[in-house]
């Protein structure tokens, strides 16, 4: 979206927390305008890369192309879109590699 209009390399994160930002549903006004200029993206974008095997996606980027209309789990990584926003999920929890930070997040399971 914003690399469209810039002419410039998309960004997984960035195009797909813009595409939250319309679509999403689970969070404030003050928390998009927050995130809009102080979000985590470097968090979502290693989350990304690691969920999107997870729901048989071959890529972050087809995973942010099939956002919002991914069958399934669109209220999910709403959720998981959401808890890095609140720095309820970091770094620590989506480098763990004993724990399935998706599909064990009670949020994403709602």
């Amino acid at each position: 979206i914003n690399a469209e209009y810039m002419g410039k390399v998309s960004e997984p994160a960035l195009d797909l927390l813009e595409k939250y930002f319309i679509s999403g549903t689970n969070s404030t006004k003050t928390q998009r305008e927050r995130w809009a200029g102080d979000y985590p993206l470097t968090v979502l974008d290693e989350a990304i890369k690691r969920v999107a095997p997870r729901l048989e996606i071959d890529s972050a980027r087809k995973l942010v192309d099939a956002y919002p209309k991914i069958q399934g789990f669109k209220g999910a990584l709403d959720e998981f879109i959401r808890d890095i926003g609140l720095e309820v999920l970091r770094f620590e929890q989506i480098r763990n590699t004993h724990e399935d930070i998706f599909f064990s997040n009670p949020c994403t399971l709602r």
